[in-house]
């Protein structure tokens, strides 16, 4: 009986031990273990998609954190004890991560790391994006729609709102980005006024910012990052403030649903024109949204793009390269674009990916 009970409970330690995991491939060739924050978007599975596609002759095993930092770091430390080949992760909260990844590599696993920046120690390479200026530039891109679509108004004559994230550090940098449409001046990730080099000023040397929005009050901030959660997000705002003609959202995903949400209001083509919504992330199905929207079929104005418009394409190709030992640089910055319609094609524009948001021709 004790027998028994005892391979039962090393069986609930293994399951425990996987969770989040995909299922047992069997033993078809090295481990390639990528550890994920979640699996509840479109992002996150292609990410998976790709990596299994991209190591055909290996054990790829994708594991979700669910968001949860303590589950990610015991998910690596379980693939370290499995003997992973490679660790491609993107964390769910930088630091508390680094230790277990140092004694990964210590190990003799090699380490990706994509979305967040770590002491060198915990990665052989590391490919990231300034979060903060991408929720910046999305607000750049309202700020120019909202200029051109509302000449006339006075400040603080259009409701708005914006849809954060608070999941992680980079989704609150990200949302501290959306949230510099409401500063006049230029300030970094932390509310610190800062010079067009990145450098922190005094209040007598702190410079416009691009991205101010005068004409917008903002009258709602909600934490709802994708498609469901923004759509109720939306639908209740609207009930409590109808008129907010400007949603700014932490993801594209997240757009969409705020998009469907003003489709499904009742609202005239003419009052639907005159709507704006901006999300922070292109990997595809956006670029039909906004063809859709310029249509009369959505009111999605635009997107940051990240990530070269191929985040999971990407992060596959510098994995493999980390994998082989060849052709990938240490530290890897992504290229950010703002993403529009102009002419009925859609039209990405390079910007700076690093130091602050700066105005575009």
């Amino acid at each position: 009986m004790k027998r028994r009970l005892m391979r039962v409970i090393m069986g609930i330690m293994v399951l425990a031990s996987l969770a989040g995991t995909s299922a047992w491939a069997g033993d078809r060739g090295k481990l390639i273990a990528v550890c994920l924050p979640s699996m509840d978007n479109p992002l996150m599975l292609g990410i998976g998609e790709r990596m299994k596609r991209t190591f055909p002759d290996c054990n790829v095993q994708v594991a979700s954190a669910n968001s949860d930092a303590n589950v990610q770091v015991a998910q690596i430390q379980n693939f370290t004890t499995m003997k992973a080949s490679l660790l491609v992760v993107m964390p769910v909260e930088a630091s508390s991560i680094e230790d277990s990844l140092i004694k990964a590599r210590q190990a003799g696993i090699k380490v990706f790391v994509t979305g967040t920046k770590l002491d060198d120690r915990a990665y052989d390479a590391m490919a990231t994006v300034n979060q903060f200026l991408v929720g910046a530039y999305c607000a750049y891109m309202t700020e120019v729609w909202v200029d051109k679509n509302y000449p006339n108004a006075t400040p603080g004559s259009i409701p708005a709102a914006i849809l954060t994230t608070s999941l992680n550090n980079d989704g609150v940098a990200k949302s501290n980005g959306l949230r510099s449409i409401a500063e006049p001046y230029l300030k970094n990730q932390d509310g610190k006024y800062v010079n067009a080099k990145n450098q922190v000023v005094s209040a007598a040397n702190r410079l416009p910012n691009p991205a101010y929005c005068p004409q917008l009050k903002i009258v709602k901030v909600v934490d709802a990052e994708m498609f469901q959660a923004a759509q109720n997000a939306m639908q209740n705002i609207l009930t409590t403030n109808p008129d907010v003609k400007v949603v700014l959202c932490c993801t594209s995903d997240g757009a969409g649903g705020v998009s469907q949400t003003y489709m499904d209001s009742g609202m005239s083509a003419a009052e639907l024109r005159k709507i704006g919504v901006f999300g922070c992330g292109f990997i595809g199905p956006e670029a039909d949204l906004l063809m859709s929207s310029a249509a009369g079929k959505g009111v999605f104005r635009g997107a940051i793009s990240f990530g070269g418009g191929d985040l999971p394409g990407d992060m596959a190709r510098i994995a493999k390269e980390v994998f082989d030992g060849s052709g990938y640089k240490k530290d890897q910055w992504d290229p950010i674009g703002l993403v529009q319609i102009k002419d009925g094609k859609v039209v990405k524009t390079a910007v700076n990916n690093t130091g602050v948001v700066t105005a575009v021709d």
